[in-house]
C-alpha cells in the first residue's frame, strides 16, 4: 500500500505527495486505465518535452515500486495500470496525513483544530462531521 513520505503544500492533487512528473503520469494512467511507456510519452509530451522515453520508464518503474502502478508483459512491451483507483489513492493519502497529525502532539491541539475549522466553508465542515461520526 502506498504511504506518502513528503507533502508539498504548494502543489495540487496527487503532486502534493508525488513529484510533479509522477503525478502527471498517474493522472494520465488513471484517465486511460492502462498504457505502455510509449503511450504515456506520447500523451504527456506537450507538458514534458524534456522527458525522454527512458526517464518516463524510470518514473513508471518507481511508481510500481511505490505500489501505485501494476506492470505486466504484453508482447514485447510492458503495460502499466493503476494499482489503486484515484479515489483509493486520495483516501490513503488523506488517512496517512490525518493520522500523522492526530498522533503528533506537537502538531495537533484542540485549539488549533478549532481555529482551522472556523475558516472552513459549510460544505467542508459537513464532510468533516460525516467523517468523524
Amino acid at each position: 500500500m502506498f504511504k506518502a513520505k513528503t507533502i508539498h503544500l504548494h502543489q495540487q492533487g496527487a503532486a502534493k505527495v508525488l513529484g510533479e512528473a509522477e503525478a502527471h503520469i498517474m493522472n494520465f494512467i488513471w484517465e486511460t486505465g492502462e498504457a505502455s511507456v510509449r503511450h504515456v510519452c506520447d500523451g504527456i509530451i506537450k507538458r514534458y518535452k524534456t522527458l525522454s522515453f527512458n526517464a518516463v520508464m524510470t518514473i513508471m518503474n518507481r511508481l510500481v515500486v511505490k505500489g501505485l502502478l501494476k506492470k505486466k508483459t504484453t508482447g514485447a512491451a510492458y503495460c502499466y495500470s493503476p494499482a489503486l483507483s484515484k479515489k483509493a489513492f486520495a483516501l490513503a493519502v488523506t488517512t496517512d496525513m490525518i493520522t500523522a497529525v492526530l498522533k503528533d502532539p506537537a502538531l495537533f491541539g484542540a485549539a488549533s483544530f478549532a481555529e482551522v475549522s472556523e475558516e472552513l466553508d459549510t460544505e467542508t465542515l459537513a464532510k468533516l462531521k460525516k467523517l468523524t461520526q
